[in-house]
Formats: C-alpha cells, sequence, structure tokens
C-alpha cells in the first residue's frame, strides 16, 4: 500500500481526503460541484442547507475514519508519557514492563 502512497502519514492524508471529498478526484473541494452549488445560492437559508447536507455527508463517512485515528493517539499517548508509564509499572498499578512492550529501565 505505502509504495501505492507514499508513507503512513501520506497514507492517513489519502484515507483522510477521500472520505472528506467523497471520491479520489485530484479537485479541492472547494472547486467541486456542491461547493459551486452552496456559492451560487442567492436564498441564503437554501445555501445554510445546502452546506448542512454537505457537512452530513462529510461527517458520514469520516467519522469512523476519526474514531479510530482520535484511539491510536489515545494508545500513543498512553504508552509514550512517562507519567503513565511509572503509573501502571509501579508495583500498585499491577502491569508489566513486556505487557507495555517497553525496556526493562524500571526495576
Amino acid at each position: 500500500m505505502f509504495s501505492a502512497v507514499g508513507n503512513r502519514q501520506m497514507a492517513l492524508r489519502a484515507v483522510r481526503d477521500t472520505a472528506i471529498a467523497g471520491d479520489d478526484a485530484a479537485v479541492p473541494v472547494a472547486r467541486r460541484p456542491m461547493a459551486d452549488r452552496i456559492r451560487g445560492e442567492s436564498d441564503q437559508r437554501a445555501a445554510v442547507g445546502l452546506l448542512a447536507q454537505h457537512l452530513a455527508g462529510v461527517a458520514s463517512r469520516y467519522a469512523q475514519i476519526n474514531e479510530v485515528l482520535h484511539a491510536a493517539a489515545d494508545v500513543m499517548w498512553l504508552l509514550m508519557s512517562p507519567d503513565n508509564y511509572y503509573r501502571l509499572v509501579h508495583p500498585s498499578g499491577g502491569w508489566s514492563r513486556a505487557l507495555l512492550g517497553a525496556p526493562h529501565v524500571l526495576r
């Protein structure tokens, strides 16, 4: 997969951009037909309705991806924080160094 899109960051960006846009066309969201319809709408209420419709579509495509990214960020924060490591591995925490996959630096 990475040979097609680049490194992990580029792969995540491609997934995010595709979910937001709804396809993988190389057209910025601001230049797509829906954006043109919203900008071209003379009735403000109708324009807001079109925008709400568009944003609901974006949210429906991106919500699960966003949840996965947030969960991954939470796990990384948990594993990278020295405070959390100490609290989890300290004798009262009950976790082992092996469970966290950390080097044997605490005794």
